[in-house]
């Protein structure tokens, strides 16, 4: 859940935001306890009320292991990504296309499956800015921000 803030003219509001979406992640470790990722993200929003987020995210972050054992590993994650598309609507009345950017912190675990194998979960705190909504009249411009909490859980596969 993400809450959105919109804050333009007369448009100001504070609503609970679902998400859902697929994620792919590409990693390497660099040294003994960091490990660098590439990520690319496509998000969906359920509707409030009458209107739909769809945006890509992608960019890079670093994971920190805090604790791990054979099996298990429990890594502090941090993310900055670029949103290079975005899409908003409102109801039938018209669909905007956007770009923006966003950031993220949290805390990554995973458990070892089977050989190559992992299941992953994550709890983060995330932060995004868009830009360049602009919308037809009567509607006024908005740059909404979506701040706060992102989960997420995934099956990984390891090719070493």
């Amino acid at each position: 859940t993400l809450s959105q803030d919109i804050k333009n003219g007369k448009i100001g509001k504070t609503e609970p935001l679902n998400l859902n979406g697929v994620a792919f992640k590409y990693g390497k470790f660099s040294h003994s306890k960091w490990y660098l990722q590439y990520s690319l993200k496509y998000l969906i929003s359920e509707p409030i009320g009458n209107e739909t987020y769809r945006f890509l995210e992608t960019g890079f972050g670093g994971l920190y292991t805090l604790i791990e054992t054979e099996r298990l590993s429990l890594n502090l994650e941090l993310e900055a990504n670029l949103i290079p598309h975005s899409f908003y609507a409102i109801g039938d009345d018209f669909s905007v296309h956007s770009f923006g950017a966003s950031a993220a912190a949290g805390l990554n675990f995973q458990i070892q499956l089977h050989r190559n194998w992992a299941l992953e979960t994550y709890a983060q705190y995330n932060y995004l800015k868009f830009f360049g909504f602009s919308l037809r009249e009567p509607y006024e411009d908005v740059s909404p921000t979506l701040a706060g909490p992102r989960f997420g859980l995934g099956l990984m596969f390891s090719f070493i």
